[in-house]
């Protein structure tokens, strides 16, 4: 799975939705709960059928052309469902695409509309229709009008997630770090409660850990650090992240001048990774500014 943090690239998955019509499941055969055994199971099967090197499938299925073209969709469709991050695009996308009724402009339709529900609706809807930064000017807009805006209440658990990440996304390349930490801290959550992602969910990880120790940590003023310090200690972060997170802390502690709360940092910052590298000198701080 590429990691989609790195730059500005996004995934096919709703480009190829949206131009082929195919429903990737009713292709494989598989129904929308299909686990990744499953589809490959599947995808086996199906590849048998259509394979243009077997020799007896070149009478069948409409010839070898045929066989070539319905074996390359046959690829594409599995590719997607297999990779967690396409899949949930696909998700999503499919089951929007599906709701929308022909010859009739969906998206004006949604820009008319006052109510909160459909300016939501428009925010993920654009985002999935190559209309990523009317999304974010939008998901800034509500924020900014609506003290305590949040999608969560517009859509299921699973467009929510999905439609999130992907806005994270969009305002980490738009430089909002802040906000898409917040929507990260969102899905987190509800992916703790219960799993959705599972497979996925790591590179949901690795992606808050990039937001906070490449973005975050030197962007924002100390007190957004320190409440996104915070909140991440509780998102199952491995003890390395864990411990960079908590010399943080103690480094923003040690400027504010409560030097007992850095002090208990530090410690705890050691006891998730004895080796972390600057902790000493952090230590020398606390105990010169202690004599002063």
């Amino acid at each position: 799975m590429a990691n989609q943090t790195g730059g500005g690239q996004r995934s096919n998955a709703a480009a190829a939705v949206g131009s082929s019509g195919t429903d990737y499941y009713q292709l494989l055969g598989v129904p929308p709960t299909a686990t990744t055994a499953e589809i490959k199971r599947a995808f086996r099967k199906k590849a048998k059928e259509l394979h243009p090197d077997i020799p007896h499938n070149a009478d069948r299925n409409g010839g070898t052309r045929a066989n070539e073209q319905a074996m390359r969709t046959l690829l594409r469709a599995y590719e997607t469902l297999l990779n967690a991050r396409r899949r949930a695009e696909f998700d999503f996308f499919y089951t929007q695409t599906k709701r929308k009724v022909p010859s009739f402009n969906y998206r004006d339709w949604l820009k008319e509309q006052p109510d909160m529900q459909s300016k939501a609706t428009l925010i993920f809807f654009d985002l999935f229709h190559h209309e990523e930064t009317e999304a974010v000017e939008l998901f800034l807009q509500l924020r900014t009008l609506h003290q305590g805006f949040s999608l969560r209440p517009y859509f299921n658990r699973g467009d929510f997630m999905d439609g999130c990440f992907v806005l994270a996304e969009e305002l980490y390349f738009r430089d909002h770090y802040y906000e898409a930490f917040l929507l990260l801290e969102q899905i987190i959550r509800e992916e703790l409660k219960k799993d959705y992602f599972r497979h996925f969910f790591p590179e949901v990880l690795i992606f808050v850990r990039k937001l906070l120790r490449e973005k975050i940590f030197y962007t924002l003023e100390d007190d957004v650090v320190l409440e996104c310090c915070e909140a991440s200690l509780d998102f199952g972060l491995n003890k390395t992240d864990q411990a960079e997170i908590l010399k943080k802390m103690a480094e923003i502690y040690y400027r504010m001048g409560d030097l007992s709360t850095a002090a208990g940092c530090v410690e705890a910052s050691l006891r998730m990774n004895p080796r972390i590298r600057g902790i000493a000198k952090l230590k020398k701080n606390y105990q010169e500014q202690l004599w002063r």
